[in-house]
């Protein structure tokens, strides 16, 4: 039996760093960071063409959960960008701005991991997780 005719060309398929590859390295740190009490999730989805004015976008969250709490979960920030990764759209804080590179990306990314609102929310979620269950619901 014959080979089939490939005509495709050979792929560099490990030179492109995607936002969501980039929100995924962070993801990975926060465990370590805590304790292993909280962890971090990236979830994508796409959005259809027809919600999107004919083009379609990929969604990206970025997302605190704290497991003993119930899978609690905050989300840090989320994304939107089209095939080409950039120009994205970055949304944070009820903040809304546009990178358009990577460069740009990975400023407002630390910042945004940086900002008070978070620091707070994983302080708090912490806080809250150490709480054993036998010790959660003592009373003084």
């Amino acid at each position: 039996m014959q080979n089939p005719l490939d005509l495709w060309p050979a792929f560099n398929l490990d030179a492109i760093r995607t936002p969501a590859s980039i929100l995924s390295e962070q993801a990975s740190l926060i465990a370590s960071k805590t304790h292993n009490l909280l962890k971090a999730e990236v979830r994508t989805r796409p959005v259809p063409a027809s919600d999107n004015n004919g083009s379609g976008q990929f969604h990206v969250e970025l997302l605190l959960i704290a497991p003993k709490l119930g899978d609690f979960t905050y989300r840090v920030c989320w994304t939107e960008h089209g095939l080409q990764p950039y120009p994205i759209k970055l949304v944070a804080n009820q903040q809304e701005v546009i990178a358009q590179n990577e460069a740009e990306f990975l400023d407002w990314l630390g910042k945004t991991l940086g900002a008070a609102e978070v620091r707070q929310a994983v302080q708090l979620m912490y806080a809250q997780s150490e709480l054993t269950p036998s010790t959660r619901w003592k009373q003084g």
